[in-house]
């Protein structure tokens, strides 16, 4: 895609609309003190909020979400601070803990369709799409049928996004951006004669061309979660445990925020320079005489196995209680002998986590075949991934038919008090666990 068109036309696009407050130049925002004096109540939060949007500007994902988290900290009845922390998670592609984020912010002022757009985004990529299209629901009268059938596209409802915006596209008055979001619908339903002929409304022969290869990217067989990220242009986080929970709506305040100076090495790293910083997939939400390229990156990442993400969450290093072996009777110990489950060979899987050590993967599977049946039967699989220089160990289970059979698996997980996604698989190989021979054991005696 040519980013210098991007540039000339300067739109403010939903994932930016999404990921920075307002759509002004990065320089007309300065922190206002930078002399480490210390700031106290509103003060700082305010400094905190005005550092992180910056930080949004730039797309620094690590300090944006570092600012807002101190700006709530101080002031957490402010519902603009909580939906910048939402925001600030997307860009950083914690999509668990946009989504507390968020949630608190729509508490505070229900009012806020941005709020319950981002809401829906970060649903949409967990595979949650009846409460995408809830949020998206709660966000009508707030937010124009464009955004909202945008929104239910990306998180995989492309039925519902279509049955939106076509009315909207009927209208006398629909906009370019109404028509260029109803093109997308249609092409990631794979109905590309009508996205083709939709798009050609508002765009010259050859920007047709450019945007049905963009769209093809976005259309590919993938994750929701890799198709969000792609349109936000982030990397998302392997495994994220949610917001904080002292930040929380209605956890006691936290005062020492409030009493830290505010650091001039992050008020530099602030204001530095954004030219090697990829940008988002861009969408048309404003009405241009020619709408731009929806989408600025012609590679979206290979599901999970992304370079250098900008933080990353490991499980911590617990390990289960070891259970006393049971005493037998000689007839049920012939029962109980070890069976190896049997590989499946479908295309999707759920990971259950990326861990430092050989001996957090082993406790891991402990855990969740211990306490979610469906897992026990299945073959643990893993996989070798560096990220910030270091080396970590995915586990997953695979071999899972469809998408829809993996979210209906990884929900199991979750109502086990689980962490999990769904993907497609990437390489991974079997391995053989003390905890999967045990529960293939338990399940042989049963």
């Amino acid at each position: 895609m040519n980013s210098r068109y991007l540039n000339h036309v300067a739109v403010c696009t939903l994932a930016t609309a999404l990921l920075v407050v307002g759509c002004k130049p990065a320089g007309q925002t300065r922190v206002a003190s930078a002399s480490g004096r210390v700031p106290s109540g509103k003060t700082a939060a305010a400094q905190f909020a005005t550092m992180g949007e910056t930080a949004m500007r730039n797309r620094n994902g690590a300090l944006a979400v570092a600012m807002a988290e101190r700006a709530v900290s101080v002031e957490p009845g402010n519902a603009r601070y909580r939906a910048q922390l939402g925001q600030s998670y997307l860009l950083a592609g914690r999509f668990a803990s946009a989504i507390d984020a968020f949630r608190d912010a729509a508490a505070v002022a229900p009012e806020d369709g941005r709020t319950l757009l981002g809401l829906a985004l970060a649903q949409g990529a967990l595979d949650r799409q009846d409460a995408a299209r809830a949020s998206v629901a709660a966000a009508d009268g707030r937010i124009g049928a464009a955004d909202r059938g945008l929104a239910l596209a990306l998180a995989g409802d492309n039925a519902g996004a279509i049955a939106l915006l076509e009315p909207a596209a009927r209208m006398a008055d629909a906009t370019p951006k109404t028509r260029q979001n109803l093109a997308l619908a249609y092409a990631l339903d794979g109905r590309w004669d009508l996205s083709r002929a939709t798009a050609a409304q508002d765009l010259s022969a050859d920007r047709v061309d450019a945007r049905m290869q963009a769209w093809a990217v976005l259309a590919k067989p993938q994750p929701t979660m890799d198709r969000v990220a792609a349109f936000l242009g982030v990397t998302p986080v392997m495994v994220d445990q949610g917001m904080p929970t002292q930040l929380a709506l209605g956890a006691a305040p936290t005062i020492a925020p409030a009493l830290m100076p505010v650091a001039p090495v992050a008020v530099a790293a602030v204001e530095r320079s954004v030219a090697a910083v990829p940008e988002p997939v861009a969408m048309v939400t404003e009405d241009v005489a020619e709408s731009a390229p929806l989408v600025t990156r012609a590679v979206v990442p290979d599901p999970m196995v992304a370079p250098e993400p900008a933080q990353v969450q490991v499980m911590p290093e617990r390990v289960a209680p070891r259970a006393r072996p049971a005493t037998l009777p000689p007839a049920m110990l012939m029962r109980a002998t070890y069976a190896a489950p049997v590989p499946k060979r479908g295309q999707w899987a759920v990971q259950l986590g990326a861990f430092s050590s050989g001996r957090s993967i082993e406790a891991a599977w402990d855990r969740v075949s211990r306490t979610v049946r469906p897992v026990a039967g299945m073959v643990p699989l893993s996989s070798t991934v560096r990220a910030r220089g270091m080396l970590f160990q995915r586990l997953a289970v695979g071999g899972l038919g469809s998408r829809g059979e993996a979210v209906a698996l990884c929900e199991q997980v979750r109502a086990a008090r689980g962490v999990c996604f769904v993907r497609m698989t990437s390489g991974e190989a079997p391995v053989q666990m003390a905890a999967a021979r045990r529960a293939a054991t338990r399940l042989a005696s049963r």
